[in-house]
């Protein structure tokens, strides 16, 4: 039997989710703007009780949500079971180990410092971006794109190629260390803050005919340097610029469209977006491409970053527009592949 990750989370959140890449400023006892609705000074608060919940006075309805909540919207997970693997893997177990026992290790060990180191999280994305070059016809990266998104005829200078990327696993045990899984080749794309400063390098690991490859989680993000709103630059703003999740889907829908859109990598990301102010006057529509998810635990996550992210655009003076599949299950890359194929 697995590990029971609400054991390991319980009263340890804030630690788990600062390595997660949350700010800390979020788990003060004042009240502050909310991290996922990013609106207001004080409608959100975190509480230490019941093992670590926040609420939000508008997202949540002032209604308490629990540490997996909060780990869901900032990863973008779609299932308790992802958020649970994750914490897990947070504390080195991947294996099944009776309860007690864990808890009591946890106890007698000193705790690990989760805190990012933003000046060792920077140096090790621009040392892998610099090792990237650029995508070319016939690599593992273009091949993989010209899979996921038929009919794109040119890759944005944003995207890169890493012939041979570490990939490393969570340490097997408690104190131990991270396991090297093997170098693959990778896509790399940057994130960007809305003062233009590098925060997040997201890297998606492929084998040499352009799929993904035969790793735990084929896509990952750094660790980043702790920030909550950034966004994946793909092509240079007009007086449109779209925006949505994932790297495909924004690709898919800039060849669609004829217009540049940029990645905000989750929905909760999605919902934090603000336009750089180097754009202002620039910009005066906003698109917001969202894929047409199932309803999961009751929601649908990403029309609901979608229409918090509309709201927020009305405020920025933007005029927006949400657009989506009308067939459930579907996003802006299937669409493109069911147009070449017609």
């Amino acid at each position: 039997m697995l590990i029971n990750a609400e054991v390991l989370a319980r009263d340890r959140w804030p630690d788990i989710l600062t390595a997660a890449g949350v700010d800390k400023s979020y788990f003060r006892a004042s009240n502050g703007p909310c991290p996922f609705c990013g609106e207001g000074v004080d409608r959100y608060r975190w509480a230490n009780k019941h093992g670590g919940v926040y609420v939000c006075s508008v997202c949540t309805e002032g209604k308490y949500r629990n540490g997996f909540d909060f780990l869901s919207r900032h990863k973008g997970f779609q299932a308790f079971a992802d958020a649970a693997n994750y914490v897990r893997a947070h504390f080195g177990i991947n294996g099944s180990l009776d309860d007690q026992v864990v808890v009591k290790r946890l106890a007698q060990e000193p705790k690990r410092s989760t805190a990012v180191d933003p000046q060792k999280s920077l140096a090790r994305m621009t040392r892998q971006w610099d090792q990237a070059v650029a995508v070319t016809p016939g690599d593992a990266v273009h091949r993989y794109l010209c899979n996921r998104v038929p009919g794109v005829t040119s890759v944005p200078s944003e995207v890169r190629y890493h012939p041979s990327l570490e990939y490393w696993n969570p340490p097997a045990e408690q104190g131990g260390s991270p396991v090297l899984l093997g170098r693959f080749a990778a896509m790399l794309v940057r994130g960007f803050d809305v003062h233009g400063n590098l925060v997040q390098l997201h890297k998606t690991y492929l084998d040499q005919e352009g799929h993904k490859a035969p790793v735990p989680h084929a896509k990952k993000t750094d660790q980043g340097v702790g920030s909550n709103s950034f966004a994946l630059r793909l092509g240079t703003p007009t007086d449109t610029l779209g925006v949505c999740e994932g790297i495909e889907t924004a690709i898919a829908s800039s060849v669609m469209r004829n217009i540049p859109v940029w990645s905000c990598h989750s929905s909760s990301i999605l919902a934090n977006f603000e336009l750089p102010t180097i754009f202002d006057g620039l910009v005066k529509r906003l698109i917001i491409f969202t894929d047409s998810d199932e309803i999961k635990n009751g929601r649908r996550a990403g029309e609901e970053a979608a229409k918090t992210l509309a709201d927020r655009a009305k405020k920025m003076g933007l005029r927006s527009l949400i657009v989506r599949p009308a067939k459930v299950g579907t996003d802006f890359a299937d669409l493109c592949r069911n147009s070449a194929s017609v």
